[in-house]
Parts: C-alpha cells; sequence; structure tokens
C-alpha cells in the first residue's frame, strides 16, 4: 500500500475530472484570454486601461513586478543564480523572473512571457475548486463551481497580469483543501503526518509571498484546528493521523512567522506603495486624513515600544491608510475613518462587514473608475450582483447541509476574512482582488446549494405529474 498522499493524485485526475479534458479547455481558455489582452494593449485600442506589454491599470503593482523581475532577469544573466537568489525581492518576482529569462528573448518581457506560471496557478485554482465542491457535497458541484470560477471575467484579467495573486489564491486554497479533507476524512498516522507536511510547506510558502496577509492564512490555519476539535468532540473518538494535523496546525500558526523572518527578512523589499511619507506627490483624490500621515496626529506605522494589543491596533490604522492613500483611486469608502480605540474598531464592525461582503455598492456600478472607467464599474456590478445571489444560495446551502463541519468550515472563513478586509481595506479596487479567494468558498457552498435546490424542485415536479 503506498502511503504517500501523492498516489492518488493521478487516479483523481483521471476519473475525477473527465480525464483531464476540462482542466485542458480551462488551459485553452485562459491562454486565449491571456492572447487577447496583450493584442489589445499592442493595438492600442484602450490605451488608458491597456499598455503596450498587456499590463492593465486596475493591476498598476503588474507594472512594477515587471520592471523588478526583469530587473531580476539580468542578475541571473550577469552574476549566476547565487546572486539572483540572494537579491532582496519576493518569491513571486523571482519565480516570474524564471519564465520570463526562458520566454523573454522569444516573445518580449511581457504577459505572455508570464503566461507559463499564471496558467500553472489558474488551472490549479479550477482544479482545487472542483476538488473542494466535491469534498464538501459532490462531483457536480464541483465541476459546476469550477466552470464559474474559470470564467469569472474580472478573475480571468488580473491571472492574466503579473501579480502575486494568482500564486497566493492557489497556494492559499491547497492549505483550504488538505484542512477540509481532514474534516472529511480519518488519516492513518502515516497519513496524518504527510498532511501535516503539506500544511506546514503551504504556510510557509504562503508567508513568503503575501507576509502583510498572514492574519488571512493565520485564519484559515486556527480554523482548521478549532473545527478538528469539533470533530472529535462530534465523533467521539480521535484519528491519530488527524490529531497530527491538528498539532501541526498550532506549531504553524505560531512558528511560521517566527521562522519565515529569520529566512526571508534580508531577501525581501517592502511592497510597491506609490505614496509613502516623505516620497512623492498626492493627488487631489487623497483625502484629508491621508494628505500628511507623519504629521497627523491620529495616524502613525506602529511603534515597537506600544504594548501588544496598543501595536495591533496602530498596524490596523496604518495598513488602512496604506490603502487609503493610493493616488488615482475613486473608491475609497470611509477613507476618513480612523480607529483610535479598540471601541471605535468593535463599533465599526458592522459596517466593516457591510463593505466587505456588499461593496462595491450599487450606486458604483454605473460611475466611471479613475483606473477601470465606466465599463469597468459596470463589469464589478454585474459580478457584485452575480455575488449577491451566490450569498442567499450559500446560505441556502449552509442550512441544508448545516450538520457538516466542512461546509460551516467554508463559510467561517470567508466570513472572518471578508470582515477582516472589509475593516482594513478601505479601498475597494484593492478589496475586490483580495476577496477572490473567499468569494471562491461561497461559490462552492452557493453552487451545492442551487443544485439541491434544483434537486428538490426536481422531485417536486415529479410528484405532481405521477398525481396527475
Amino acid at each position: 500500500m503506498n502511503l504517500s498522499p501523492f498516489a492518488s493524485v493521478k487516479r483523481t485526475l483521471v476519473t475525477g475530472f473527465g480525464d483531464c479534458r476540462y482542466l485542458m479547455w480551462a488551459a485553452i481558455f485562459h491562454t486565449t484570454i491571456t492572447l487577447l489582452v496583450f493584442a489589445v494593449g499592442r493595438a492600442n485600442l484602450f490605451p488608458g486601461l491597456i499598455d503596450s506589454n498587456g499590463g492593465a491599470s486596475f493591476a498598476s503593482d503588474s507594472a512594477v513586478y515587471l520592471t523588478d523581475a526583469i530587473s531580476l532577469v539580468n542578475n541571473l544573466q550577469q552574476a549566476g543564480i547565487t546572486d539572483w537568489a540572494s537579491a532582496p525581492f519576493p518569491l513571486h518576482t523571482k519565480l516570474y523572473s524564471l519564465v520570463l529569462a526562458a520566454l523573454g528573448p522569444l516573445v518580449g518581457f511581457n504577459i505572455l512571457a508570464a503566461e507559463p506560471l499564471n496558467l500553472v496557478c489558474y488551472v490549479a485554482t479550477i482544479f482545487l475548486v472542483f476538488k473542494l465542491g466535491t469534498e464538501v457535497s459532490d462531483p457536480r458541484t464541483g465541476r459546476f463551481a469550477a466552470i464559474l470560477v474559470a470564467v469569472w471575467p474580472t478573475f480571468l484579467l488580473h491571472t492574466s497580469q503579473i501579480l502575486k495573486d494568482p500564486l497566493f489564491i492557489s497556494l492559499l486554497l491547497g492549505l483550504i483543501f488538505v484542512v477540509t479533507c481532514c474534516l472529511t476524512r480519518s488519516f492513518s498516522r502515516t497519513r496524518g503526518l504527510w498532511t501535516a507536511l503539506l500544511s506546514g510547506a503551504l504556510a510557509m510558502l504562503l508567508w513568503f509571498i503575501k507576509q502583510d496577509l498572514w492574519v488571512l492564512i493565520l485564519i484559515v490555519v486556527l480554523l482548521g484546528a478549532g473545527f478538528l476539535c469539533l470533530r472529535f468532540i462530534q465523533a467521539k473518538q480521535i484519528a491519530s493521523g488527524n490529531l497530527i494535523v491538528g498539532i501541526a496546525l498550532l506549531v504553524i500558526a505560531l512558528g511560521v512567522p517566527v521562522l519565515g523572518r529569520r529566512l526571508i527578512t534580508p531577501y525581501r523589499n517592502p511592497n510597491p506603495h506609490p505614496v509613502l511619507p516623505n516620497s512623492g506627490t498626492r493627488t487631489n483624490q487623497i483625502t484629508d486624513i491621508a494628505a500628511e500621515p507623519e504629521t497627523h496626529p491620529r495616524v502613525k506605522p506602529p511603534s515597537k515600544s506600544s504594548p501588544p494589543l496598543t501595536r495591533l491596533r496602530e498596524r490596523l490604522v496604518w495598513t488602512r491608510y496604506l490603502f487609503v492613500s493610493y493616488p488615482g483611486t475613486s473608491s475609497n469608502i470611509d477613507a476618513d475613518v480612523v480607529l483610535e480605540s479598540w471601541g471605535d474598531i468593535f463599533r465599526y464592525l458592522p459596517r466593516a462587514a457591510e463593505i466587505g461582503l456588499l461593496a462595491p455598492f450599487p450606486n458604483m456600478w454605473l460611475t466611471s473608475g479613475a483606473q477601470v472607467g465606466r465599463s469597468g464599474r459596470a463589469l464589478s456590478g454585474l459580478e457584485m450582483l452575480t455575488m449577491y445571489f451566490a450569498m442567499v444560495l450559500a446560505l441556502w446551502g449552509l442550512w441544508k447541509r448545516r450538520d457538516q463541519l466542512a461546509i460551516w468550515f467554508l463559510i467561517t472563513i470567508a466570513m472572518f476574512s471578508v470582515l477582516l478586509l472589509g475593516l482594513v481595506v478601505a479601498n475597494i479596487g484593492a478589496l475586490y482582488r483580495m476577496r477572490y479567494p473567499f468569494w471562491i468558498l461561497l461559490i462552492i457552498v452557493g453552487v451545492g446549494g442551487a443544485l439541491r435546490l434544483q434537486t428538490i424542485e426536481s422531485v417536486r415536479a415529479k410528484d405532481v405529474r405521477s398525481v396527475r
């Protein structure tokens, strides 16, 4: 018997997802979209929206990462692999530099050269959506959810860019899937050990990619450990392999940040931000609170000398300011709100939940965005309307499967994460993009609810016909 967690991968791919045909079509679809985006940029059809390299205005940091990746390519070619590895750039930038080094001389340094990495992340995301849907419901749910995510317009466009998001989303869904399996299956000690090691590796990679969003990863890890305890209580027995994973999750929560800082701090530049104190000029779209953070008494960088709780609140306020202070944006919400105390934070939570779940609101759908124009706002409005229905269906799916811990796990992750994002991310453009992995969880549960509702209606129709 092969106890490796990868032993069933071939069987899963062949029998679980239609002999890989769906994944193949997804890959072709994504490559076609990337080619179209690049062609539009080269043809200069929408010069304010897409540049000649295929970079989109709604993903302005893509140009920064492209520049960094090209710099790393030069570093790799001139100084060798050692200097390239020790260069102070994030992991995703280094990965992009490898594919740019391979394809850049052939197609140029643009989104086409970055497509191999983006394609792997996109296909991995679609596959993990299918697997999550299958794990918590059935293959039909997984297949429909995967198709919906695969054709999600703004998600498609973002995954064509040179961003950390495609890699982050696929790895985060991988971690969520691994923990979900611990809630639905019983592991042997060997399988539990392999799963624990895989969880730790995924968490470490996520920390490397988005250290600033470690709290979201921490939510997954701690909720996973908590739901495992509930499973043990519910089943009135403890599977040894699952217990190993639960202990590993707690170790990950405490150990990854400590280990990560020792490994990565000397080799990582901070995330690009166009406006920081004493650098650059601000546009008139920045609100008064963001105008002079270095002199504003309520907006200060977190102090290392502050008590832990005070430092945590200062970090929340400072992070919120950084999102508010992005230039050239017209999508800030509650930009003048400063959370001066923990009381302010708790009183703001209902509003944060409203923003995290429902923004952009309908009054923004038909206005013109500074970076995406009127068409971009209309597209986001259409997607939000779809998500409103998905949320209702997710509640229905949760109610019909309320006895399944795995469903509660996915919903709880999504709710906690969007609440935290609504609390900190006042810029709707940034919030929209950062919610993708958590919206995907709602889509999975919502599709399950929709299919269950369809089944009920089909049974009723059949009963009516039989009576007639």
